[in-house]
């Protein structure tokens, strides 16, 4: 379910960003947050050999989880064994963009990189140029306002 507005449902989902972060991966295929109400929350465990390990390992991590997302608290956790919950969507990552070459920058861009006297300030506007320049592909027409 994707979280709306209300606070338990957004407590949640940090808890879910937290977990996936700081819970080492064999556990986090194997547990994971689930359910969280009134600052209680809910973790499935996909046997009862992990709910062990989990409430094993808890108390450490629910401190530092508590500090991260406040309105959970750290004494009302429980544990269900049974299937995990599907993860929430992550965002796409976008292709990486590939710079312009130094030839291809505009003249006058060209022209104000011949006046920085550092080679080294020189190349690092050089290179930021060359990327800010580069394009990224299909974009919204963008409005003119006839100055210039």
């Amino acid at each position: 379910m994707y979280p709306s507005n209300e606070p338990d449902e957004l407590r949640l989902v940090r808890a879910i960003a937290w977990w996936e972060r700081h819970v080492p991966p064999r556990v986090s295929r194997n547990a994971r947050p689930a359910k969280l109400y009134r600052g209680t929350l809910m973790i499935h465990a996909v046997t009862s050999a992990w709910s062990q390990e989990i409430s094993m390992l808890l108390p450490g991590w629910m401190q530092a989880l508590s500090r991260a997302v406040p309105g959970i608290d750290p004494t009302k956790v429980r544990i269900k064994v049974g299937p995990l919950p599907p993860k929430p969507p992550s965002k796409p990552v976008p292709p990486p963009i590939a710079p312009l070459s130094l030839t291809d920058l505009p003249d006058q861009v060209a022209a104000s990189l011949i006046t920085i006297a550092d080679d080294q300030v020189r190349d690092a506007v050089a290179k930021a140029a060359a990327q800010s320049l580069a394009p990224r592909g299909p974009r919204a027409p963008t409005r003119r306002t006839g100055r210039g």
